[in-house]
């Protein structure tokens, strides 16, 4: 499943190790959020068969302790897509009647020559387009902890 993680103290971003865990985490979840939408927005469609799967498979976040975000996806095909395969021979199935219904492309128990399929790193392309969002993000949070401290609401 791919996964990509991001650290607040990458970038141009302001100095937050002196902010409470709550503060880094709610401004790493708002930075998180932005490649997310874009990631969906880059996100290939697989085909009929998994139809829209890959973009509503996107998930994002923060760790524990509000240091590093995270962009992932659940769907089973995702590292197939971002990566991509190799050329490659799939096996044919044991020649039986249910092995036919199940696979109807292996006619008469033959293995097929998968051609492979390029990669297309969406998240990967997403993390770069959001870059100066996500900057922009990070300093309007830090700001707004700054307010809220300064004001005793948090700490």
């Amino acid at each position: 499943m791919p996964r990509h993680q991001y650290r607040l103290d990458q970038g141009e971003v302001p100095d937050l190790e002196g902010f409470a865990t709550k503060f880094r985490r709610k401004i790493m979840y708002a930075a998180s959020k932005v490649v997310a939408l874009k990631a969906r927005v880059l996100a290939p469609d697989s085909g009929i068969a998994r139809k829209g799967k890959l973009k509503r498979t996107i998930r994002y976040g923060a760790q524990d302790r509000g240091w590093e975000g995270y962009v992932k996806t659940k769907a089973p095909h995702a590292h197939l897509v971002h990566e991509g395969t190799a050329p490659h021979v799939i096996p044919a199935p044991p020649d039986t009647a249910t092995a036919r219904r199940a696979f109807p492309l292996y006619a008469g128990g033959q293995a097929v020559q998968h051609p492979g399929a390029r990669a297309q790193p969406f998240l990967v392309e997403a993390e770069r387009q959001a870059r100066p969002e996500v900057e922009r993000v990070l300093r309007e949070g830090a700001a707004e902890a700054v307010a809220e401290v300064a004001a005793g609401v948090g700490g």
